[in-house]
């Protein structure tokens, strides 16, 4: 079977806002108050940096979005940096955060001190100032502090963790997935280590969609049908493997009353290589060297089953 196939050992991917254990890319752009970062993380947001040569350390900016007031949500760990931080908020929008020269909490920065930055609902920004050339500073969020990245920015950010566009509204949707497990048991009927588990900020409903039918060419497929619930704020979407390794592929997520078609293109030649239909069943296209269409196969239920071939012959003179 002619998968992209995406890799899986223990990971999480959360959608809709958030998104765990990220590594901020080596700041460059978040150098002023104009390209502040936006923290939208539940989990630990890292950053690393290098000055060379080591001479005027320039601050580096950091804005967050709270929609929940909480106290001592965010840890800021230096990890091998000193300095001084200052820490201003909360302000009505994202636009008013370089608009005031009163920071609500300052402090100095030890690789031995943690800092805890208090926080009531509304923006935030957070300058950090080095004094070494090189170092790392952490920042832990403990529990759902609503964080939120949804808000269209007013200034820009360089938020290349936000996902803002994925934003399912109450009601069905169909979810379906094809996973595979890397060295399977022979004979092995169905995989019990892959799952694909849903749940909601703001609400207890949550879906642990399992693979199910027949193992086509190695993989299985997962499809089922979840509700999204008024109540949520927020939804995380987490491949999971037990046990071993997994592979994920042709992850879908629709409403239950539309229609998905996908299709599957050559990097190079650009030929159509597949299709995938409404169930999330492939139509595969081989081509000879030429270029020539030969064969078109078909996944179903029972199996890969080729439904058109085509030969050329060329009569020898």
């Amino acid at each position: 079977m002619m998968r992209l196939i995406l890799l899986f050992t223990f990971s999480i991917i959360t959608l809709f806002n958030v998104m765990a254990q990220t590594t901020i890319p080596t700041a460059t752009d978040n150098r002023s108050c104009q390209n502040a970062y936006l923290i939208c993380d539940l989990g630990k947001v890292s950053q690393k940096f290098n000055e060379s040569p080591c001479a005027n350390i320039s601050p580096f900016y950091y804005t967050f979005n709270y929609t929940l007031a909480g106290t001592n949500s965010i840890a800021l760990n230096p990890s091998t940096l000193n300095g001084t931080y200052s820490y201003y908020g909360p302000f009505n929008s994202l636009a008013d955060v370089c608009t005031s020269s009163t920071p609500s909490q300052t402090g100095s920065l030890t690789n031995t001190a943690t800092i805890y930055l208090s926080n009531q609902a509304g923006f935030y920004l957070l300058m950090i100032q080095p004094t070494d050339c090189s170092g790392a500073v952490d920042f832990t969020i403990t529990g759902d502090t609503g964080l939120d990245c949804t808000t269209t920015p007013e200034i820009n950010t360089d938020c290349q963790t936000c996902i803002t566009s994925f934003s399912p509204t109450p009601g069905k949707y169909m979810v379906s997935a094809w996973v595979k497990v890397k060295a399977a048991p022979f004979g092995t009927l169905t995989y019990t280590e892959p799952s694909l588990n849903i749940s909601f900020l703001g609400s207890v409903s949550t879906f642990n969609l399992a693979p199910s039918g027949q193992i086509i060419d190695d993989w299985q497929r997962i499809e089922s049908i979840i509700t999204v619930p008024a109540s949520a704020t927020g939804i995380n979407i987490e491949l999971s493997v037990s046990s071993g390794v997994a592979f994920f592929d042709d992850i879908r997520f629709y409403p239950f009353d539309g229609s998905m078609m996908s299709y599957v293109y050559d990097p190079i030649s650009l030929r159509l290589m597949a299709e995938l239909d409404e169930r999330n069943y492939a139509t595969l296209y081989e081509y000879d060297e030429e270029g020539k269409l030969v064969r078109v196969k078909k996944e179903t239920a029972r199996g890969v089953m080729t439904i058109q071939e085509n030969r050329d012959n060329i009569k020898k003179r």
